[in-house]
């Protein structure tokens, strides 16, 4: 805020000229940014009500982390805008699928990307492989995997770890340490392929 007070010759006419600076924070900047791009919803910022308890939702919430806006994409379209808008900010991007990194790796100062709401399985017509999208947690797959192989010879499984809440995703690329490791190998021993994408 800057004033000025403008004296005239009449002696009763004193005008005080005030000049309000509003600054942007980055968190506006991005909100921006995804408003232009049609991609704005689920978006949390610090202004908004749930955002320490999406601070709270990380295993290891105390990392000390401020983020700039937590973004729940729905497609890979809003991953791809928001990797561009937080370049375009200035800011860093880290992923979530669970929130269960030791390391606080789900948090970060600049944005993250929750991928919770990209998440199913879809099991191929032989019943032998399952397609699991990447913010599926382990617990869901499970669940699906026993709803399809319900009443049915032979069912099939997927080694994951004992907590349902984990992302299977973060699981894997971890290795995927479970109780049957000795006779089925670990979690990513079991991946036979997968799909992904570059940002430039």
């Amino acid at each position: 805020k800057r004033c000025q007070t403008m004296k005239f010759p009449s002696r009763i006419l004193i005008v005080n000229l005030c000049v309000y600076v509003v600054l942007a924070t980055p968190s506006d900047d991005f909100l921006q940014c995804m408003t232009q791009r049609r991609l704005a919803d689920n978006i949390i910022l610090p202004s908004s009500p749930s955002y320490l308890t999406s601070i709270a939702g990380n295993w290891v919430s105390n990392v000390g982390a401020n983020p700039v806006a937590f973004y729940e994409p729905t497609n890979v379209k809003g991953i791809r805008g928001a990797f561009t808008c937080a370049k375009q900010i200035g800011q860093g991007v880290c992923p979530r699928n669970g929130g269960h990194s030791k390391m606080g790796a789900g948090l970060c100062d600049g944005i993250v990307i929750d991928l919770f709401r990209i998440n199913g399985t879809k099991m191929n017509a032989a019943g032998t492989a399952v397609s699991v999208w990447g913010g599926t947690i382990q617990g869901q797959v499970v669940y699906e995997l026993a709803t399809f192989y319900r009443g049915k010879p032979d069912p099939k499984f997927v080694p994951t770890g004992e907590c349902p809440q984990v992302g299977i995703s973060g699981f894997m690329l971890g290795g995927g340490l479970t109780e049957f490791d000795g006779r089925f190998g670990i979690g990513c021993d079991n991946i036979g392929s997968w799909r992904g994408f570059f940002l430039k």
